[in-house]
Order: structure tokens, then sequence, then C-alpha cells
């Protein structure tokens, strides 16, 4: 995270004194990358775990998130559930659950399948948010609600056959969330109107799209040549 983290003060220097939001304007994109680039970091460590292992890893984070909960204490709260990876990790570990059911790399039991996992884990942390009401983790109900149905919407869209738009559609998610709020900040929207929310999403999806294919495209075919070319192990 410290490696990425000047990102803010590169483009707070260029940029001063145009966002409303100071020199933390990019915090959220800068933070998002900096805990993928951690997940990456870890994950060999992950990728050869059994899918109950993993399961038993994603219930065991959980319960470290509610506990971080009885603290009333903001800061750690805000940490043990959004900012530091283990508030995130249990979305990734779901994920890489669902990739494994997706390919066929795992027989995993009932109680391992992704969906499972994420409607317990996520109805638990609403139930939990609900009962203790710890202070300033709005992002705690939406990451739950998220856990329980985003699974299930997977499920149905796997029953229908691929096209050249979904990927596309996968490409520019990622890269709408990680410009959306420079977009809004830079635009100086308050969030007050249908409108502002439209014209955001739609400048945010055009950047997206402008990245996909000016920067992502070149490097992926770059890797594609260079995997084709790589000397075949003995």
């Amino acid at each position: 995270r410290a490696a990425l983290q000047p990102l803010n003060g590169i483009l707070a220097y260029f940029f001063r004194g145009d966002f409303p939001y100071g020199y933390f304007f990019a915090f959220t994109p800068v933070a998002s990358l900096a805990l993928e680039v951690q997940y990456f970091a870890v994950f060999p460590l992950l990728a050869r775990m059994r899918s109950k292992w993993v399961a038993l890893l994603i219930v065991v984070i959980t319960g470290l998130m509610i506990n971080a909960l009885f603290t009333r204490s903001p800061d750690i709260i805000e940490n043990y559930t959004y900012r530091y990876l283990i508030g995130v990790l249990p979305t990734f570990l779901l994920g890489f659950l669902y990739y494994q059911h997706r390919h066929g790399t795992s027989q995993m039991p009932w109680w391992c399948r992704f969906e499972f996992l994420g409607t317990v884990v996520g109805f638990t942390l609403l139930l939990s948010a609900a009962l203790i009401r710890p202070p300033a983790a709005p992002w705690l109900a939406e990451m739950a609600f998220a856990m329980m149905t985003c699974p299930w919407l997977l499920m149905l869209a796997m029953r229908k056959s691929s096209s050249k738009l979904d990927h596309l559609a996968g490409y520019l998610s990622y890269g709408i969330f990680l410009v959306h709020i420079p977009v809004i900040r830079f635009a100086h929207f308050k969030g007050e109107s249908a409108l502002q929310f439209v014209i955001a999403l739609a400048a945010a999806t055009a950047i997206s799209f402008v990245i996909h294919w000016v920067v992502e495209k070149p490097i992926l075919r770059w890797r594609h040549r260079r995997a084709d070319h790589a000397p075949m192990a003995p």
C-alpha cells in the first residue's frame, strides 16, 4: 500500500485546488489498487489450498471482522472491515471459490460453495451490524448485501452463453470503480441529483473504455506474445 500511496501526492500536486476533498481525492482508487497488490502477493499461499480450508479461512476472517465491531472504535472498525486486506479478503476468497466452481478445478462440498458461503457471511455481517450498531460503518451493510446477492446473480448469469459484450463489461467494471470518484470530485458533484449520477457514470465509463483500449489491451497483447515465445520447460 505504501508504494502506491505517493500517487495521491503526485495527482494532488498537478491538480491542487481543483478538488473539494483536498489531497485525498484519489485515496479510494489508490487504496483499492493497493489491496489488489496485497492480495496477489499472498495469493500464492492460498492458491493450493483445498476448498474446505478456504471456506474455513473465510469464516475465521469474518469472525475477526465481527470482533472488531465490539471495539466501538471507528478507526479499528474501518480498518478491519474495509481498509485493510483482512476486511476484503472474504470477498476475494469467495471469488476464488467461484473460479474453482466455474472451471471445475475442485470438488467441493455444498457448504464450501461460494453462493452458500456468500449468503451466510453476508447475512451474518448484516445481522451483526444491526445488533451491535458500530459507529461509522455504513459500508458494512452494503458489503453484506452484495455478498448475499451477487453470488446468486452470477449463478444466473452463468446459465447464459458469454459474449464479447460480457467480456467488455468485465474489463470496464473495475476501471469504472477506480475512476468514478476522481470524476465526481473533479466535477465538484455532491450526489444531489440523478443527472449528476448519470453524467459521472457516463464519464467514468468513457474514461475506463479509453484506458482499456490504450493501456490495458496493448499490455495484454505484449504478455500474450511473451507467453507464446517463452521457451518450453524441459
